[in-house]
């Protein structure tokens, strides 16, 4: 089917994203980073995603300081940090989720903190850091609800209630 057909095009996926942030398409890459984050995860190429979305973040870093490529960077590192999350390098996926926080808090555009927020409780749960990962989960549910980002609200809450159990709380 579907996924069978997603896992043989994956070189041609690869190739793709490598041009793109060689070409430096970067609103193009920024508007497929949800799917290309889900596809490798589904599909176990967490060692690519990572090499790509780690090959997008250097790129962006090299461009001039805007609006836009801050953004974009935040939201690469974002996803950076998830394939180091899934890669068990917990520590190098901390500082990259951080970092994209700390880079979009700034802009003062608060829908792009949803998806960091949410993913940054994952890492935190699992390295340990409770409170902030339910601080940020809640955070990030709460901006999910005002922005209606039904995709977010529901991973947030679902993440709030494995840390629930995790802290052997049932709610």
């Amino acid at each position: 089917g579907v996924i069978q057909t997603l896992t043989h095009e994956f070189p041609n996926i690869h190739n793709a994203w490598e041009w793109g942030v060689q070409n430096k398409l970067y609103k193009l890459l920024n508007a497929v980073l949800l799917a290309f984050w889900a596809a490798s995860d589904m599909r176990g190429r967490i060692r690519e995603g990572f090499l790509e979305t780690g090959m997008l973040v250097e790129a962006l870093r090299r461009e001039p300081v805007s609006q836009d490529t801050k953004i974009w960077l935040g939201r690469a590192l974002t996803y950076h940090a998830m394939f180091c999350y899934r890669s068990g390098d917990y520590p190098r996926g901390r500082m990259a989720i951080e970092e994209a926080l700390a880079i979009l808090r700034l802009l003062d555009m608060p829908q792009f903190l949803i998806e960091p927020l949410v993913y940054s409780s994952i890492i935190y749960a699992l390295m340990g850091n409770f409170p902030a990962a339910q601080a940020n989960v809640n955070e990030g549910v709460a901006l999910a609800r005002q922005f209606n980002d039904t995709w977010f609200m529901a991973v947030g809450i679902f993440n709030q209630g494995v840390q629930f159990r995790l802290l052997g709380e049932t709610r």
